[in-house]
């Protein structure tokens, strides 16, 4: 038997080299566009870091509870009723943020340590938040795809892997405060 094949990074393996640059120039052209540009309230989401992530208590009021399973993802549930997420992420950042998703109501946007929403009514935040939300899902694809180019062709130098990381946990926290923001 050979050694195990790693999966491609790239969602639909069969794609070209040829597909995914001409993928990443288009990605790139949009998000150094001047519409996009103008768009853009800010690059500055503060100085918290984005794989910490808030555990507040179940709506029960019990503690939550956030274990690894045995294939290593994490899963975040409550300790005392049947509460939990709908299934284990590879993060434990991407789990809490599940487990705030199922108690929204003990969170309050204005208090999240990211992306500079204190002091702003729900309008406002949501225009912050959606001109940030929009500009990282850029980011992060045009990362995906520089790390599968960089799988595939060992060209030019990929975005780190904790970079990579962070701009994805950035924009899971931006989609959150999003949600919250509309519950609110």
């Amino acid at each position: 038997m050979g050694a195990p094949t790693k999966r491609p990074l790239h969602r639909r393996p069969g794609v070209t080299v040829a597909e995914l640059q001409e993928k990443r120039a288009k990605l790139h052209d949009q998000l150094q566009s001047e519409a996009h540009l103008a768009s853009v309230i800010s690059r500055d989401y503060g100085e918290h870091d984005p794989r910490i992530a808030p555990f507040p208590p179940c709506t029960c009021e019990a503690p939550g509870r956030l274990q690894r399973d045995e294939k290593g993802k994490w899963m975040a549930c409550c300790s005392r009723c049947e509460k939990r997420i709908p299934s284990a992420q590879q993060h434990d950042w991407a789990a809490c943020l599940e487990w705030c998703l199922l108690n929204l109501e003990q969170l309050d946007y204005q208090q999240l340590p990211l992306f500079g929403l204190e002091g702003l009514d729900r309008q406002a935040a949501k225009s912050r938040l959606t001109s940030i939300y929009n500009d990282l899902i850029l980011r992060c694809q045009i990362a995906c795809l520089d790390l599968a180019l960089y799988q595939r062709t060992r060209e030019n130098s990929p975005p780190g892997l904790e970079y990579y990381e962070r701009i994805c946990a950035y924009r899971d926290w931006a989609k959150f405060a999003l949600r919250l923001i509309k519950i609110q």
